[in-house]
């Protein structure tokens, strides 16, 4: 089932609530020190999504769609321009547009305990300077959730969830090879035992047999933890194998969202399409690998219209007169296209 707000459901289901999501970063004026000019990167355009409980979901798109942006909103790293976000039916943040003050109703290190990233360099997320048990030891000190010994317990515990022997405790990162650091990023991640987990491009730096055992890991503990996991790729090779469900976002709006099996068998967005279509896999000999032609409109100045109106195949005038709203082709399944 879709992750995409609108769908029927038991409120307790929904985790996380993204409503009317907007994202501008404005640009300095060229020039003129400390000014600012009118132009802004459009980075979020309206977003809306549901993440249920003890969902992995999947979000794709190219560079520059929005999805870290997007995460780093839900984590409390950016104040969005517009819109809310509630974690478990309560606020997070409120913003409206055209308004300086932002609401945020939960800080930053609070909402640490509840929402926790994974990066895609393990080596720039570890300090170097600090073991990798220290590190683990560090957020629960700080948070005052276990007294010394107790976190020194619950360290042990969490080398020994991730798959790291308890010797590899005392050494420092670059003692570590690129996979075992990453295990180590995503122990510190689960040592608040955190609601949601949001992991940007985690695997994206390793090599086929490293982000295999990492996936492997991930998926291991949504399902013994229970863990709902929030998985930005670009990669629909890995997104074929772990999530449960998938969201398609384009130029900063969401341009579909369904289960991962029916995105894979039945894709009803143009842009779907063209992103299955131009995977890398094994062809026949009469076969071709389609390429997606064209770039990624200017976040500064977007089309206007359906966003992905300048590379769709199917194109048409009326797709160039307003932004098409996100809507249902089938239970679970929506679509943000007038030919869906």
């Amino acid at each position: 089932m879709s992750a995409v707000a609108g769908e029927t459901r038991a409120a307790t289901d929904v985790l996380v609530e993204v409503r009317g999501l907007v994202k501008h970063f404005p640009l300095p004026a060229r020039g003129v020190p400390g000014r600012r000019r009118h132009e802004v990167v459009h980075a979020l355009n309206g977003v809306d999504l549901d993440v249920r409980r003890g969902e992995f979901i999947a979000l794709v798109g190219e560079s520059g769609s929005g999805k870290t942006t997007l995460a780093n909103c839900i984590a409390g790293f950016l104040d969005p321009t517009a819109g809310a976000i509630r974690l478990d039916g309560s606020p997070l943040v409120e913003a409206r547009e055209g308004r300086r003050r932002v609401s945020r109703h939960v800080s930053r290190r609070a909402l640490a305990r509840d929402v926790q990233m994974i990066f895609q360099d393990p080596s720039s997320a570890l300090n170097p300077r600090q073991t990798i048990a220290s590190a683990l030891l560090e957020p629960l000190l700080v948070h005052k959730v276990l007294d010394k010994r107790a976190a020194q317990t619950r360290v042990r515990e969490l080398l020994s969830l991730t798959g790291i022997p308890a010797t590899m405790g005392g050494r420092y990162p670059h003692e570590l090879n690129s996979g075992q650091r990453q295990r180590a990023v995503i122990a510190r991640a689960l040592a608040l035992n955190p609601r949601l987990i949001v992991a940007d491009e985690a695997v994206s730096r390793l090599d086929v047999s490293m982000q295999s055992q990492i996936l492997n890991l991930l998926l291991d503990l949504h399902r013994d933890l229970g863990l709902t996991i929030v998985f930005i790729t670009h990669d629909l090779s890995v997104v074929r194998q772990v999530a449960d469900s998938v969201v398609v976002m384009y130029l900063g709006r969401i341009m579909e969202a369904c289960a991962a099996d029916v995105f894979f068998a039945q894709p009803s967005h143009p842009y779907s399409n063209a992103l299955i279509a131009s995977t890398p896999r094994m062809l026949r000999e009469d076969e071709q690998l389609q390429t997606l032609e064209g770039e990624i409109p200017s976040p500064v100045r977007p089309p206007s219209g359906c966003p992905f109106h300048t590379r769709c195949p199917l194109a048409e005038e009326r797709c160039t007169e307003a932004v098409p709203p996100l809507e249902d082709v089938a239970p679970g399944h929506r679509v943000a296209c007038i030919k869906a």
